[in-house]
């Protein structure tokens, strides 16, 4: 899994992984993650 890959939806809409299943691939917390992300870039639900 590549870190955009994490991000991709899926069909239905849904996340392909959750934030807690990227951080522990990457060996880091959800709050790292979540420092990284771009607070100016909407993220559909």
């Amino acid at each position: 899994m590549d870190c955009a890959e994490g991000w991709n939806s899926l069909p239905n809409g849904k996340r392909r992984y959750t934030v807690r299943q990227i951080a522990d691939r990457l060996g880091v917390t959800r709050a790292t993650i979540y420092r990284h992300l771009d607070p100016d870039e909407a993220v559909s639900a």
